[in-house]
């Protein structure tokens, strides 16, 4: 397992992105990121479709969110 290298710019946020090689998502839900390995995820809302990135965002108080990029049709849910 490899230590993550976080970025900040000028807040107390620290975020480190996956491109689509990066990370996979298996189908009981977990999140397995290069080398961390699996990671418990709680979801806020299903997918609408395969992301091409993952973004992990650490705040100043030390919880962590996963943001995802996804592709959806236009004029679709928002």
């Amino acid at each position: 397992m490899g230590l993550l290298v976080f970025k900040s710019k000028k807040d107390g946020r620290q975020a480190v992105r996956f491109s689509r090689n990066g990370f996979r998502l298996w189908n009981n839900g977990r999140l397995n990121l290069a080398k961390i390995g699996d990671v418990r995820v709680r979801w806020s809302r299903p997918l609408p479709s395969a992301p091409s990135s993952v973004t992990v965002i650490k705040d100043p108080s030390g919880r962590y969110f996963a943001s995802f990029v996804v592709e959806v049709e236009p004029g679709g849910r928002r």
